[in-house]
């Protein structure tokens, strides 16, 4: 993974990806739990609504 080895700053290197710094951390904490494998997209899981609890996920 281009830059987890770097001695750039994580805010500087998710500027030029073109991603939040939230997003950064999240991948970053991925990445160091499960490797490059942990990085694969995964699909969004919509929640269904439950009938008469009144919310929306």
């Amino acid at each position: 993974m281009k830059g987890v080895t770097s001695n750039r700053s994580l805010p500087e290197l998710s500027a030029e990806a073109g991603i939040s710094l939230r997003c950064a951390y999240k991948r970053l904490a991925r990445y160091r739990s499960g490797g490059a494998a942990a990085l694969v997209d995964r699909r969004s899981v919509r929640r269904a609504r439950v009938p008469g609890s009144g919310v929306n996920p």
